[in-house]
Parts: C-alpha cells; structure tokens; sequence
C-alpha cells in the first residue's frame, strides 16, 4: 500500500513507487519454469540454485513446498560445499520463516545468510540478506533496527552499483520513516527510489 500523503495524481508515478517496491517480489509464474529445469541434467551447483529460487517463489503461495526445496537446496549446497548455494538456500529458509511468523528463525538464518555473503565479499549478496533483516526488525516493531538494517543493505547495494536493488531499498526506508510519521524524510526516500527506478 502505498503511504497517504504521497500525491497520487499520476497513475505512472503510483505504478514505479509499486514497482519499487515488487522488483524482487515472488512469482510464482516462474515455477513451472523452474520444476521443468530440475527435471532434466543439471550440474549440482546450478540444481541448488534452482531448488533455492522453488523455495523464494513458493513461499507466498505454498510454503510447505518451499520448505521443502529449501531444505533440500541446504543440504545439496553443504554436499558440494557451495558457499553462494548455502547461503541462497539459508536466506531463502529465513525469508519463509519470516513469511509464516517464525521470526526467531528467521532471524538465525537470515545470520548464516549474511556471515557466508560477508565472506564471498560480493555487496549485491550481503545487501539482499540485510534488506531481509530489515523487514524481521520491522516484523518485530524495531524500527530503528530496521532503518539500521535497510540503511547497510543500502550501502551494501551503492557499492555493488545495483540500482534496481537500491530502489527497492530506499522506498523501503521511506516506508519506515512514514510509520515512524518522519513524512518529509520518508518522501525524500520514496522520491529517490523513484528517481532510480526512471533511470
């Protein structure tokens, strides 16, 4: 939903602010996709790959089935020892536990996820995780650890130069300073989020 000051005379200006905010969203639409490529030969790193993005996909939709690709992407990527694999498949696991309200685990995956993206030293990774653990602050009313967690992602994104992901995390630092009634700062984030999505 979109915050109630943010002028809503334009219908393009509502559509990017929501785009923002869904770049990254789940959609199931690619599931089929994804259940036909595990079917057929597949190197082991890129089939945990695939069970990782199942269980991002499924998790708003089905979340038993995304438990259960979830899993089954942790132990495969511990099998072959691929760190990016694990740590896809641990935040992945953190995103559904925090889907259903197991916000305690997904706060321990959601660490796992973040100490091994730390080690890979790539910030699009570290970003996404942090991004993630912003939302579980938010989930616990935290907003200051929220903005805390949305503000590194966010730093993290600038020095990946990842500009769909900055967007998506500046409108949700907008989100948070609108709940926390600070309407100027929020309209700055939201405007800036706004500015990277016409780029």
């Amino acid at each position: 939903m979109l915050p109630t000051f943010v002028p809503m005379r334009s219908p393009f200006l509502a559509y990017l602010l929501f785009s923002a905010l869904t770049t990254t969203a789940q959609n199931a639409v690619l599931v089929p996709g994804l259940r036909s490529a595990l079917a057929g030969p597949l190197a082991d790193t890129a089939r945990a790959q695939v069970l990782a993005k199942l269980c991002f996909n499924l998790t708003r939709t089905d979340p038993d089935s995304a438990r259960y690709f979830g899993d089954q992407a942790l132990r495969l990527a511990e099998r072959i020892k691929h760190d990016r694999s694990i740590a896809d498949a641990h935040n992945n696991l953190g995103w559904l536990a925090l889907s259903i309200g197991e916000v305690a685990r997904a706060d321990s995956l959601f660490a796992l996820a973040a100490g091994r993206f730390h080690t890979m030293q790539n910030p699009d990774f570290e970003s996404v995780v942090r991004s993630n653990m912003g939302w579980s602050a938010e989930r616990k009313g935290d907003r200051v650890g929220a903005l805390t967690q949305f503000q590194e992602a966010l730093k993290l994104s600038e020095a990946g130069r990842d500009s769909g992901n900055m967007a998506v995390i500046l409108y949700s630092i907008g989100t948070t300073y609108n709940k926390m009634d600070e309407y100027g700062r929020a309209r700055e984030h939201f405007q800036r989020s706004l500015a990277m999505e016409r780029v």
